[in-house]
Parts: structure tokens; sequence; C-alpha cells
């Protein structure tokens, strides 16, 4: 539920499919908590760290991806393989975050067409050399860490809140499910 009154959206801006607001601006994100009545959560402990080494972390700054442009986006490995798509995305609207990406390998690796899951985390967010405005999802995937595996299918969706799935999953995309602020990296060619 959206608990949004008449006089929130009196005088609010709206947007067009192609010209979507910059996110990344931080009096464009202060006016729009404002007008919401949303609490600005605590920076991130290592945010003056981060201003000085240029690495970009999704808690303070940086790369913002709608869920619509990662939906159907192709994945490639780090020597610029496709080795999937995203076929669909599972959000944890409690604490607003992303749990993991539904990831269809289409053959890779001898897989098949089934979906799996993938920690979000497992991704890194590269520019793309050809068209700079793109970000490219890179997921350096094994046949190592795909056997095994338990893909599912549109009416059989795996359960994240099971500590069980959850574990093994953080185990086979070798993420530290420990690490709550661990960075999610970023690649910016200058």
């Amino acid at each position: 539920m959206l608990n949004v009154t008449q006089k929130h959206l009196e005088g609010a801006t709206g947007f067009d499919q192609d010209h979507w607001p910059n996110f990344a601006d931080d009096s464009y994100l202060a006016d729009l908590n404002k007008r919401y009545d949303v609490k600005q959560k605590r920076a991130h402990k290592n945010e003056k760290l981060r201003s000085k080494t240029g690495k970009l972390d999704p808690k303070t700054s940086g790369t913002n991806v709608r869920i619509s442009q990662l939906n159907g986006m192709n994945i490639q490995n780090s020597q610029g393989k496709s080795v999937g798509e995203i076929k669909d995305i599972v959000v944890n609207v409690t604490h607003g975050n992303v749990q993991y990406a539904a990831v269809t390998y289409g053959g890779f690796l001898g897989v098949g067409n089934k979906m799996f899951a993938v920690p979000f985390k497992a991704f890194e967010i590269k520019q793309n050399p050809e068209e700079p405005e793109e970000q490219i999802l890179v997921l350096n995937v094994t046949q190592q860490q795909l056997e095994g595996a338990q893909g599912f299918d549109e009416d059989h969706w795996p359960d994240y809140a099971d500590p069980d799935f959850s574990r093994e999953l953080h185990k086979r995309y070798r993420i530290d499910a420990d690490l709550k602020d661990r960075d999610l990296k970023v690649n910016i060619d200058t």
C-alpha cells in the first residue's frame, strides 16, 4: 500500500518515459523525500572514504538503474561473451533492496531455459564501451557454479526467506552474506 494523500500529489511534477529525473541529484532527492515525508536514512559509514577513492556505493550515490531497464538486460561474462539475461527481479519491499535476479542462461553451459536465482550482489555493473549512456551487467559464472543449481519455472519460485536456500545461493555465487555493507562493484571508464 502506498500511503499518499492528495496533498502529497498537489504540485508534484511528473515525467515521461523518455525523461526520467536524476535520482543521483541530492537536491532532487531531498525535495522528493520532503514531499512524501520520507525519513532519509543515515549516510553509509564509509561515505567519506568512498568520496576520496571514487568508489560508488548504492547506499550513498552512484548508479541508479530502473528495474524496467534490468528486465531483459543481457548478461556478459568478464570476456564480454553473452551468458544469459535478466528475466525478473525480486525486491524486498520492507527493506527496499533487490534480493536476487531471476536469470535465464538459455542453453549456456547446457542448462536449458530454466530460470536461476542469482544474488544481485554477484553482478558487476560496467559502462558499455560502445554506448557510454548504457550499462552492462557482468556475471562471472562457471560450469562448476551452475552444476547442481536448482532452476525454477514461472509457477515455482524459490523462497529467499528460507535460510537454506539463501545460504546455498550465496555460497554458489561466492557472496559473503554476512557483509551487509558489501560494495557493489561499479566500473566507470573516464
